[in-house]
């Protein structure tokens, strides 16, 4: 069953696969028809995500595994020396490729090519993450008492 959360201020709407498989041409021939209708349903969905992040799949598999990544990203600047970058922001910009290189090949897997397309959609967005998240301020301050 898929749930449809929110649109149109209905909530929990339950849909089975053979509904779903049933209402979707229509729906979509609905949509090409009814402009006004498409734009409110594209509206919903932009204004419903954070606009500093892509809800897809990658980010949802990051959500689920936030405590995994943070340990990553500590474990990443603790190891890494700040000594060796020559400011913040690319002490920064390794930590984030770092924790973010270890982190999809721990705890999400793959064949390497795969990986390597994760890792490279996957790591703006934990950048944007590390920005709003409270481990900024501790890599901040390990990058000023380490140099």
């Amino acid at each position: 069953m898929h749930a449809i959360d929110g649109l149109f201020d209905y909530n929990n709407l339950l849909v089975r696969h053979d509904e779903m498989t049933e209402l979707l041409p229509k729906a979509l021939r609905i949509l090409q028809d009814d402009e006004w209708l498409f734009k409110k349903i594209k509206y919903h969905y932009y204004s419903a995500e954070d606009s500093s992040m892509n809800e897809s799949k990658e980010i949802i598999r990051v959500k689920r595994r936030m405590d995994a990544l943070l340990d990553y990203i500590e474990a990443s600047y603790d190891w890494l020396s700040p000594r060796r970058f020559k400011n913040f922001d690319d002490f920064l910009g390794r930590v984030v490729f770092s924790a973010t290189r270890d982190f999809v090949a721990d705890e999400i897997g793959g064949e390497h090519e795969e990986q390597f397309k994760i890792i490279e959609d996957l790591e703006p967005m934990i950048m944007e993450l590390v920005k709003k998240h409270s481990i900024y301020d501790e890599i901040y301050d390990h990058y000023i008492s380490n140099i």
